[in-house]
C-alpha cells in the first residue's frame, strides 16, 4: 500500500529515480532484517528470531506512518465500498492508458513471476547448478537488481518510462529466449548478472509508470486493483509453464517459450500508454510524447 503514495510524494521528472530508490531501499531492508533474524534465531533461538521481526516491522512501519504526509488532491464521491468500487472499474474502462498499463503490467509481470517461481528448478534442472552453486547465484542476483533498479529509473526519468519498459522487457525476451535455446551452455553467473538487472530494472519502472498515469485522487484504489491484477493474473504464467513442460517431447528449458510469450504479448501495449502530466486530474491526459 505504500507505493501508492509514490504519485503523490514523487517529483515528476524523477518518478523513476524515486521508485529506484524505494526499490533498492527495500531490498536493502529486506536483505537486512533476513540476515539479522537468522543471526539472532542462531544465537538466541526461534522465539527471539521473531520478536526481532516483530520489532523491524514495528520500527520501520512507524517511521513511514509518522513521516509520510498525503497531500490533498482531487476527492471522488465514494459513498461506499461497491460504489468505490464501481467508480474505480468505470475509471479504467474510460482510461485507455490506464487499461493498457493494467493489462501490460499483467502480462509482463506473468513472466517474472514465472521466473521467481521456477528459479531454483530452472537453476538444477537447466543450468545444472548445485545446491551450493544455485545458492551462490541467488547471491550474486541481488546486487545486480539493486544496481538494474537504480540504473534503470535514472534511464528513464533521462529518454522516458515507457522507452526504458520497452528495453527492459527487450532485456527479458532476449534472456528468456537464449535460456530457451542453449540452456546450460549460457554462463551461470551471466544469467544471475541479466535476470537480476531485468527484474530490478522491471520493478523500477513498473512502479514509476504507475505513478504517472493513475489519476490524482485514485492512487490507492487503483493501487489495490492493480495488485489484484497482478497477482491473479501472476499465477497463470507459472501454471501453463508447468503444463508445458510436462507435455510429451518438452522439458522445462523449451517451456521458458510460454514467459518470452508473455513478454511478447505485452510490449504492444506501450504505445498506449500515455504520461500523465503533474497536474492533471482523471480523464485528462498530456498530449505530448508517451514518453
Amino acid at each position: 500500500g505504500m507505493n501508492s503514495f509514490l504519485a503523490q510524494e514523487g517529483e515528476a521528472h524523477l518518478m523513476g529515480t524515486a521508485s529506484a530508490i524505494g526499490v533498492v531501499m527495500g531490498y536493502a531492508g529486506g536483505a537486512l532484517g533476513a540476515g539479522l533474524t537468522v543471526l539472532v534465531d542462531h544465537l538466541l533461538g526461534r522465539g527471539a528470531a521473531l520478536a526481532v521481526v516483530g520489532a523491524f516491522l514495528a520500527v520501520f512501519g512507524s517511521v513511514s506512518v509518522l513521516l509520510v504526509r498525503e497531500h490533498k488532491t482531487v476527492t471522488l464521491s465514494t459513498p461506499g465500498l461497491w460504489e468505490a468500487l464501481r467508480e474505480s472499474l468505470t475509471a479504467i474502462r474510460n482510461d485507455r492508458s490506464l487499461m493498457a498499463y493494467l493489462v501490460g503490467s499483467v502480462l509482463w509481470g506473468d513472466a517474472v513471476s514465472t521466473v521467481i517461481s521456477f528459479a531454483s528448478v530452472l537453476a538444477v534442472n537447466v543450468l545444472n547448478l548445485s545446491a551450493g552453486e544455485t545458492l551462490t547465484i541467488v547471491a550474486t542476483a541481488l546486487p545486480c537488481a539493486l544496481a538494474g533498479a537504480f540504473i534503470h529509473g535514472r534511464v528513464g526519468d533521462r529518454i522516458g518510462l515507457v522507452r526504458a519498459q520497452a528495453g527492459n522487457l527487450t532485456l527479458w525476451a532476449a534472456g528468456f529466449a537464449a535460456v530457451a535455446i542453449v540452456g546450460a551452455t549460457v554462463p551461470a553467473w551471466l544469467v544471475a548478472v541479466v535476470a537480476g538487472f531485468a527484474l530490478g530494472g522491471n520493478m523500477a519502472l513498473t512502479r514509476a509508470l504507475y505513478a504517472r498515469i493513475v489519476p490524482r485522487g485514485m492512487e490507492a484504489r487503483l493501487f489495490g486493483l492493480a495488485v489484484v491484477f497482478a497477482f491473479f493474473g501472476g499465477t497463470v504464467g507459472p501454471f501453463i509453464t508447468g503444463l508445458v513442460a510436462d507435455l510429451p517431447g518438452m522439458t522445462l528449458q523449451t517451456a521458458l517459450v510460454v514467459p518470452l510469450v508473455f513478454v511478447l504479448l505485452s510490449m504492444p501495449t506501450l504505445p498506449f500508454i500515455r504520461i500523465r502530466g503533474p497536474f492533471e486530474d482523471a480523464g485528462v491526459h498530456s498530449s505530448g510524447s508517451i514518453a
